[in-house]
């Protein structure tokens, strides 16, 4: 089967959490590229595949209203972003960002109730409930136990663990991972999408981005390919997974194969 370097594949119609409309990101001294229709629904799991430099990170920053687009729009529950109060924006999304720097020192438990802070008016502050939250979100990623612990003592994927507790104190319906699995063991990266997949049976939704082609297989119901030449493709999983339209998007030859009804893929032997 072909699929096209351009469209959408296999998308179904009804209303959608976040919708890109005609999007065009901003990449400087790159051309516009396709622009992107894509409606993110209630309950999707969408992964971003590209080879580095392609723009998933912009992309994602731009879906999260960070980063202004070059061209079209964005609506986030039906109405245009741009004209939402960005307190209202981050109830509703949250992004979990591929690097952080710390800009003061804090708590691991201090770390994670920033998520509360959209919901806070100012100078108030958090509530037991919120404290709770907190201290829920960190025992899902295996931080229960860690709340003094200052951020200057975690390893790099115990960091990364707190970015995504802190989206979860965040509580939005749309969440939007840069690598969420980047620092991570295999152990931890399978308990991170698990967690993730588990989001969004609850009704919620996510977009990730991720370099490890056979968990975008086995976790995400939609695929979004982004191409070097500014191409870009769209849809399904089950109609994106296709070797030929893999190879194009990296540059590799694979090979395919199934473990446990799952599509999995290889880099082949250079000859």
């Amino acid at each position: 089967m072909r699929v096209a370097p351009t469209g959408s594949i296999g998308l179904t119609a009804g209303s959608a959490l976040l919708e890109a409309r005609d999007l065009v990101i901003d990449i400087p001294e790159r051309g516009d590229g396709a622009p992107l229709n894509l409606p993110i629904r209630a309950g999707s799991c969408w992964g971003v595949l590209g080879p580095n430099g392609v723009g998933k990170t912009t992309l994602l920053h731009t879906l999260a209203g960070l980063r202004p687009a070059r061209r079209g729009q964005l609506w986030l529950d039906g109405e245009p972003m741009t004209e939402m109060p960005r307190r209202v924006v981050a109830q509703r999304l949250a992004l979990v960002f591929q690097d952080r720097h710390d800009g003061f020192p804090a708590t691991v438990l201090e770390t994670a109730l920033i998520g509360r802070h959209p919901y806070l008016r100012p100078w108030q502050m958090e509530t037991a409930a919120d404290y709770a939250a907190a201290r829920s979100a960190l025992i899902r990623v295996g931080l229960g136990g860690f709340e003094r612990r200052a951020l200057d003592t975690l390893s790099g994927g115990e960091r990364q663990r707190l970015a995504i507790a802190t989206a979860l104190t965040q509580d939005p319906a749309l969440f939007l991972f840069d690598e969420p699995t980047n620092h991570l063991d295999l152990h931890h990266q399978v308990a991170v999408l698990d967690l993730v997949r588990g989001l969004v049976q609850t009704g919620r939704a996510a977009v990730m981005s991720l370099h490890d082609l056979n968990l975008a297989a086995r976790y995400c119901d939609h695929l979004l390919f982004l191409y070097p030449d500014g191409a870009a493709c769209w849809g399904a999983a089950r109609a994106m997974l296709v070797p030929t339209a893999l190879e194009r998007l990296f540059g590799q030859t694979l090979v395919a194969g199934e473990v446990d009804g799952q599509p999995v893929f290889l880099p082949a032997r250079r000859a």
